[in-house]
């Protein structure tokens, strides 16, 4: 019963919780739900105080995504010409029934290819988020006005809805205009420039950012996660994404001079 919940059960819990090794910014979620909860029941459990008010949140270590160089923009888009290449490894029987590693190269094939070609292409002109990306409609995009307008879903609440609006890139027009040609793929009940895509990221997000971090990868040669994480974190953190490219965009444009 929540009322059997007291002070020291709480701060037990979240000592543990925290010696487990977890993040910074996973212990605070876990604590914000659950004083959430307790504040919401506490009435009718008739609680006196919420038994985790005096618990403190722990300091969050960040990893900032970085950004691309004009040249490695260009080597991503190409690889959708020439395709991903990567090195690997592979075991087989050498004299004497030796088990030998040999070094051999593979090709990376992309989960629809063609729409994250587009996919990569609204990231990058656009600024966009992954997941608008993913999810964004026909309606965004107007081409007698060479425009595209978009309602960024990560902060569309705390804006009250407000849309951005960009000119459309060159780059970007043509990969949308190429897009038309799957537009009838789409439900009944759907208008996504991206159907498939859209598809899989709502049961899979993280299968289509696996897929966008090998294509830079593979294009680029760079190292897309730490394998050296800072502090308390355990897993390798990622340091080129989707994200990248909207880092990118804005490099892009202070070195054009756009203001901000």
């Amino acid at each position: 019963m929540i009322a059997d919940i007291t002070r020291e059960i709480a701060e037990e819990y979240f000592g543990d919780l925290w010696n487990s090794g977890i993040s910074g910014k996973t212990y605070n979620s876990y604590l914000q739900v659950i004083k959430m909860i307790f504040k919401y029941l506490g009435e009718s459990a008739e609680l006196n105080e919420n038994p985790c008010s005096t618990i403190m949140t722990k300091t969050v270590e960040t990893y900032s995504r970085k950004d691309f160089t004009e040249k490695q923009v260009q080597q991503i888009f190409k690889g959708f010409d020439t395709g991903f290449f990567y090195e690997s490894s592979m075991l087989q029987w050498g004299p004497g029934r030796k088990c030998i590693k040999k070094k051999v190269i593979r090709e990376f094939l992309p989960m629809y290819r063609e729409e994250m070609k587009v996919l990569l292409n609204l990231c990058c002109w656009t600024a966009c988020r992954g997941q608008d990306g993913c999810v964004m409609e026909w309606d965004c995009v107007d081409f007698s006005r060479n425009t595209i307008t978009y309602v960024p879903l990560k902060v569309a609440r705390s804006r009250n809805h407000i849309p951005v609006t960009l000119p459309l890139h060159p780059d970007l027009r043509n990969v949308l205009q190429n897009a038309l040609a799957w537009k009838n793929k789409n439900e009944p009940d759907e208008n996504y420039i991206l159907p498939n895509v859209a598809r899989r990221f709502k049961y899979n997000h993280s299968g289509v950012q696996k897929d966008a971090m090998k294509i830079i990868h593979c294009a680029t040669g760079l190292m897309v996660t730490d394998r050296n994480p800072r502090g308390r974190r355990k897993l390798a953190a990622n340091i080129y994404s989707l994200h990248s490219f909207r880092h990118s965009f804005v490099s892009f444009c202070a070195n054009a001079g756009v203001p901000g």
